[in-house]
């Protein structure tokens, strides 16, 4: 309950953003994030959970805080759903210099992938 609670109050905060804020347009960038994000998904349905294990063991060496195996079954088991991915991008720091591009493309993808998919 406390998770639709929690994704619930993410798509509110989600459609408030998309309409009141001012966001950077890539068109190539969305674009090319579509594709690689339908690829992606491709791949993850037919290799199944194990991907996620697979990928989070290449991507640790680079992070900053590394996946332990509690966030690695949480993200098996859920998956990156469209709250949460938005979540992240909007909580990432304000010293990125491309911060509304990616908030732009999380906000394009998820509207996609929920209205036209």
């Amino acid at each position: 309950m406390l998770g639709s609670i929690s994704e619930t109050l993410i798509f509110f905060f989600l459609g408030v953003i998309t309409i009141t804020t001012e966001h950077e347009w890539n068109w190539g960038y969305i674009l090319f994030t579509l594709l690689f994000a339908f690829l992606w998904r491709g791949l993850g349905k037919q290799r199944g959970r194990e991907c996620v294990l697979v990928l989070t063991q290449i991507i640790n060496p680079f992070r900053t805080i590394p996946f332990n195996m509690k966030d690695q079954f949480g993200l098996a088991y859920g998956g990156l759903r469209g709250a949460v991915s938005f979540a992240l991008a909007f909580t990432l720091p304000d010293h990125i210099g491309r911060k509304k591009l990616f908030i732009t493309a999380t906000i394009a993808i998820i509207l996609f992938t929920v209205f036209l998919q």
